[in-house]
């Protein structure tokens, strides 16, 4: 039974450790990224070298009304914040085309 137990830790353990361990690997993929990269200034970098793991979310069940995007952050002098959730909310524009559209976007305020 503590086999199994330990197992399972063990499997959780790896889940939190997924994103490599390099620093500063966040900024580097956004800062690369094509949606990103403009959207990343100068002032953001620092701050950006304590995010540890971006993770998403649906907002509902079938992932047709949008999305979160959650930002996690280790310990850092910029924000008391460890989790920052950006929710993109989506709809279908035109019933005869599968794309949805981002028609707002909400953020939390930061506690600097």
């Amino acid at each position: 039974s503590s086999g199994a137990a330990s197992s399972g830790s063990s499997g959780s353990q790896s889940h939190r450790k997924a994103t490599p361990a390099i620093p500063g690997f966040w900024k580097t993929v956004l800062q690369n990224s094509d949606e990103f990269q403009e959207d990343i200034e100068e002032h953001d970098e620092p701050p950006l070298d304590y995010l540890r793991d971006i993770r998403t979310e649906f907002v509902d069940e079938q992932g047709a009304s949008g999305f979160r995007l959650i930002f996690v952050f280790e310990s850092n002098p910029f924000f008391t914040d460890t989790e920052l959730v950006k929710v993109y909310h989506t709809a279908r524009k035109n019933e005869f085309v599968d794309i949805l559209d981002c028609v707002r976007v909400e953020a939390p305020q930061i506690h600097w």
